[in-house]
């Protein structure tokens, strides 16, 4: 169904609007009044363009074809191509939950009987602190404790050392104050 003489426009039934088989990337919504239309930038004088290094997707208009498919990388290879290259997208490192067996971490929460997470492929170390933090909420304060311990722990025998070499420093190593335990103060 068209609305008015413009065969652009084409009326779209809002009950339809959030299936994705009828929207496509690059498609757009415009509101007039209660008539919902969907409008491709393709017909409105855009064309898609790939990067041909990394594979994004990007947009020129039509009549700036021919000097777009004349810009060149420093190595003098063609920046852009009007053909889908098919290089997969890379997201980042790929890190898994650390309630994976697959994680390097598990060996932290390994021990306190926490649900196994089969979540995998994020990008960042802030977006798994962030999975941590809003799936296993239980999970996330028990890692935070023993980081937090562990930290302390590094922290007093660093401390020791320390005190230990200024009094050696001081020419007192034999005569220096011991607690009860018989370690330096």
């Amino acid at each position: 169904m068209t609305t008015g003489a413009s065969e652009e426009i084409q009326a779209v039934d809002p009950a339809t609007l959030a299936s994705p088989d009828t929207m496509r990337e690059g498609d757009y919504i415009q509101t007039a009044g209660e008539d919902f239309t969907k409008v491709s930038q393709l017909r409105t004088g855009y064309i898609p363009v790939w990067d041909t290094k990394t594979g994004q997707l990007g947009y020129t208009t039509h009549y700036l074809r021919h000097t777009t498919a004349r810009i060149t990388h420093p190595d003098g290879t063609p920046m852009y191509t009007f053909r889908d290259p098919q290089i997969p997208q890379v997201i980042g490192q790929e890190l898994p939950c650390p309630l994976n067996p697959a994680s390097k971490d598990h060996h932290l929460v390994e021990g306190m009987n926490f649900p196994v997470c089969r979540k995998m492929k994020m990008p960042n170390q802030a977006a798994v602190n962030a999975h941590v933090s809003k799936s296993h909420k239980r999970a996330y304060a028990a890692m935070a404790e023993a980081r937090s311990e562990k930290l302390q722990r590094e922290t007093i025998e660093s401390n020791r050392e320390l005190v230990a070499g200024i009094v050696n420093a001081m020419g007192g190593g034999n005569n220096a104050p011991e607690n009860k335990s018989g370690k330096l103060v």
